[in-house]
């Protein structure tokens, strides 16, 4: 049986992919704190992973992709043959590479930690494969912050700021769906390193994403939306970048990048990866809001 070593036990995401591979694999799993997705189950510390790895064994990392760089070059230096890792990374090396928003230092950080990987890959003296999924909008049962985000601020403030032309599409891509894409990547046999665009089905403008998730939270309750000019949003994202960032400017600066991309197109090609899997996504996002806040009820 294969083994398949599981890096960030504590992610939302991990309880999806135990479920989908652990009847099929032997799994271990890592974590730098506890879970509360394993009861039964302890997650093993990631500096013990050399004690448990043997040659074809398969590396998935749903921990930041620029803390595992570290882990990756601990094994190499052990000796140890990496046949296969597959890692999560971001759509943010497209989106924020033009952007003013505060939050540009994403692009950054995902971006070299991108090409990190890559030349670690290109060091290697042997056959391997390198898989780097870039996500966008990652969302469910109620532990990311993006849907969750828009949920607890409709429920705190009864009201949702926008920006003047929020229109930019989104492809909400739910956590058991990327589970199931990594579970159909597991037995493929793909050489090289490889980087894949992975979304939802769906493209959905961001104001009927708000509407929708207004819908099964408050079906009944008026909720008003208070429109911003973009001017408006551009001159605070400027005067706080003027200032040394402290805890403040760190709380106040999601929402303020969140307000500031209403209007640009966050959907991105993911055909390259179907090719190889065919579909990965189980229900429509209108679907997937209807049972989660039904559940929550």
């Amino acid at each position: 049986m294969r083994i398949v070593h599981i890096l960030g036990a504590s992610h939302p995401m991990a309880r999806y992919l135990y479920q989908f591979t652990e009847k099929e694999y032997k799994i271990f799993l890592y974590s730098s704190k506890k879970s509360i997705f394993f009861n039964n189950i302890e997650a093993k510390s990631y500096e013990d992973i050399h004690k448990y790895y043997k040659k074809d064994d398969v590396i998935i990392s749903l921990s930041p992709i620029n803390k595992v760089i570290k882990l990756v070059n601990s094994l190499i230096l052990k000796n140890i043959t990496l046949s296969k890792c597959i890692f999560i990374s971001s759509t943010s090396v497209y989106s924020k590479i033009n952007s003013n928003s505060i939050d540009k230092n994403l692009f950054i950080h995902f971006k070299n930690s991108e090409e990190n990987l890559e030349n670690i890959y290109q060091s290697l003296k042997y056959d391997s494969n390198f898989i780097v999924l870039r996500t966008t909008m990652l969302w469910g049962d109620h532990y990311d912050k993006n849907i969750e985000f828009i949920h607890h601020f409709i429920s705190k403030y009864r009201f949702f700021p926008l920006s003047s032309n929020p229109l930019g599409l989104r492809s909400p891509l739910h956590y058991e769906d990327l589970a199931m894409l990594l579970r159909m990547l597991l037995p493929l046999k793909i050489n090289g390193f490889k980087v894949f665009d992975v979304t939802g089905d769906e493209d959905i403008s961001f104001i009927n994403l708000v509407k929708l998730i207004k819908k099964f939270i408050y079906p009944k309750r008026i909720i008003f939306f208070l429109k911003i000019p973009t001017t408006v949003i551009k001159a605070i994202i400027f005067f706080i970048n003027l200032f040394p960032r402290n805890r403040f400017f760190a709380k106040i600066s999601y929402p303020l990048g969140f307000l500031d991309r209403q209007s640009d197109d966050l959907v991105f090609r993911y055909n390259d990866i179907k090719n190889y899997v065919g579909n990965y996504c189980k229900d429509s996002f209108e679907d997937r809001l209807k049972k989660l806040y039904e559940i929550t009820k």
